[in-house]
């Protein structure tokens, strides 16, 4: 190529280039632009961000961020859990009464979404046993309003027997054991009262509704194959003892002594190493003979709670 040809083709390629850049640098061309999210990857952001301001206890910012994800992104995953966000932040603020209302609205709401709801449950009944040491403060035990200690009794042993196998389960056990012990404490503290008073069937009926309504029957049935009661749940072993004890003590007043001397013996094989163990062991020498015991008084019907 002659070397002037040579030149004037590479005059036009650099005013080319030259155009070129000047047009990038006015913005004529553009640059290819980003795709959109997903209308699902934006609801998980809106929804993050919103977890975190709750994690941080930003509760108003909290509060607005998820309501605004439960409406903007009504239709996806993260527009239900919001739901069950907004439950976390009255739990996080000590609004246990507003809590339990919105956790068991979630659970009403969404019962498909099953890790969600076995959540929602555990705190329902964490919240139920919230409310059940303000309530025991308030009055004797005797006169106290049971419902609220009987409502967590149920959630608890309701969320154990769904979610057996739940990693928070000893925590839950731990919680019914405690709420067992105040109900079966109830049920003996009436028993005591009626038995001051001469009401002996009365205090019969309320000792065995206490204990075949809370507790199983390994602890008071001596028809149960069990020669003894394992090495757990030692507030359950004092409780039952308690109320073994008391039986007994009912029946010897009625001077209904099989039934004395049959509750003594199960304390003594079942409760070995138990101090009412030895308490039994030493009562059952005081009881009288065969030939002078009485016939039996007809047993009474467990009663239930007034």
């Amino acid at each position: 190529m002659p070397l002037r040809s040579h030149r004037i083709f590479s005059l036009v390629s650099l005013s080319a280039l030259a155009t070129t850049l000047s047009f990038l640098a006015a913005g004529c061309i553009d640059a290819p632009a980003k795709a959109p999210i997903s209308a699902s990857e934006s609801a998980r952001r809106d929804y993050e961000l919103a977890v975190k301001l709750l994690t941080d206890k930003s509760f108003l910012e909290a509060s607005a961020a998820l309501k605004a994800v439960q409406k903007t992104h009504a239709f996806t995953k993260y527009g239900r859990i919001a739901q069950l966000r907004l439950a976390d932040l009255d739990y996080a603020q000590d609004k246990v009464g507003d809590a339990l209302k919105a956790y068991r609205a979630y659970v009403k709401d969404h019962p498909a979404d099953k890790e969600e709801v076995a959540f929602a449950r555990g705190r329902i009944a964490e919240c139920e046993y919230a409310q059940v040491a303000t309530s025991f403060l308030l009055a004797a035990t005797e006169e106290r309003d049971q419902t609220p200690i009987l409502e967590a009794y149920r959630e608890i042993r309701g969320f154990l027997r769904d979610f057996g196998d739940s990693t928070q389960t000893t925590k839950f056990r731990d919680m019914l054991d405690e709420i067992i012990a105040r109900l079966v404490g109830h049920e003996l503290s009436i028993a005591a009262f009626y038995t001051n008073r001469g009401n002996y069937a009365g205090a019969d009926g309320r000792v065995d509704y206490a204990l075949t309504t809370y507790l199983p029957p390994r602890f008071w049935d001596p028809e149960e194959p069990m020669a003894s009661i394992e090495p757990v749940l030692l507030d359950a072993r004092n409780y039952a003892t308690d109320a073994l004890l008391l039986r007994a003590e009912i029946a010897r007043k009625r001077h209904a002594w099989p039934r004395a001397r049959q509750t003594y013996e199960l304390i003594a094989a079942r409760y070995g190493d138990h101090p009412a163990a030895a308490t039994a062991r030493a009562e059952l020498a005081s009881i009288p003979g065969e030939a002078a015991i009485s016939a039996p008084l007809p047993e009474a019907a467990p009663q239930a709670p007034q």
